[in-house]
């Protein structure tokens, strides 16, 4: 654990997040996004890169459809193999080995390897099967591995901690990089076809955005004013900001559509009437007794 939590400290702070999701099993793969659809399509489980398989955590990290595969492994083996202890040819062979073939248990023979040294190996490949192979690729290893990477070429009692650690460290690391560059080349296929059918989406919303920005008269008299953004920074805008100018403008129009003719501009109702006032009529002198008496 000790390994391990350097091991985490070093892991940008960017990744870290991804990195823990895989360890505890809770990537986006394609069996976590069947089980929390809502809709039960079978598609969802497919891994993105065969097509075939289911996609878990053991077959996303074997999937030799993987277009980073090829490449991340070779940076793996010269990244366990840089250093040149006994235990690291034993350690890189069974990554090897489980990467091609998980059913049988990993064997390692090597005429360089001290005597005392097989007897570590062979529980370090005990301890390991009996967690899953798959847990080391997810930097779970065993104490025996420890062991092995602490133990001198030459004096079996005699155990470097501390290079043994460091040994154990770089492994965690080449094994990160390793599962980092797996997981944007799945990404790649996974997006691959998003991304074309984002550019069909786009280009649909860019047309309706050209129309409604070019006949502003098709808007309340009021509500003209969101065609005053310039056409240019409209299209280069988040999709976030293109959908909401949209929803607004669309909504405007189904208002203008819905009252069947166009809405009066607001000083319509804060106009002053300056129309003079009605004459008032003339009194009818006739009817009026006062009056008559003081002519007469």
């Amino acid at each position: 654990m000790h390994s391990f939590g350097r091991h985490l400290r070093r892991v940008p702070l960017i990744h870290q997040s991804a990195h823990l999701k895989l360890i505890h099993n809770q990537l986006p793969l394609g069996l976590r996004k069947f089980r929390i659809s809502t809709v039960a399509d079978e598609s969802l489980r497919l891994c993105p890169c065969c097509k075939i398989n289911t996609e878990d955590n053991p077959h996303f990290l074997k999937c030799l459809q993987n277009p980073a595969r090829v490449d991340a492994e070779k940076v793996l083996m010269k990244a366990l193999l840089s250093d040149f202890h006994p235990s690291r040819p034993a350690l890189a062979s069974c990554i090897a080995h489980y990467l091609t073939d998980s059913t049988a248990l990993p064997n390692f023979t090597n005429e360089k390897l001290p005597t005392h040294m097989v007897s570590l190996l062979e529980e370090a490949l005990h301890e390991q099967s009996q967690i899953g192979w798959h847990q080391l690729l997810l930097v779970f290893l065993t104490t025996k591995w420890l062991h092995l990477s602490a133990s001198d070429h030459h004096v079996a009692e005699r155990l470097d901690t501390a290079a043994g650690k460091h040994r154990i460290q770089q492994t965690l690391n080449a094994l990160f990089t390793f599962t980092r560059s797996l997981w944007l080349g799945r990404n790649d296929i996974l997006h691959k076809d998003q991304n074309t059918v984002d550019q069909t989406i786009y280009s649909m919303e860019s047309a309706e955005l050209r129309h409604y920005h070019a006949n502003p008269t098709l808007l309340p008299t009021s509500d003209q004013h969101y065609c005053s953004l310039p056409l240019q920074r409209l299209l280069r805008s988040r999709p976030s900001v293109r959908r909401r100018w949209l929803r607004r403008v669309k909504t405007a129009r189904a208002a203008f559509l819905s009252k069947g003719k166009q809405q009066q501009r607001i000083t319509r109702f804060l106009e002053v009437s300056i129309s003079p006032a009605p004459l008032q009529p003339a009194p009818n002198i006739a009817f009026c007794p006062s009056l008559t008496r003081a002519m007469t």
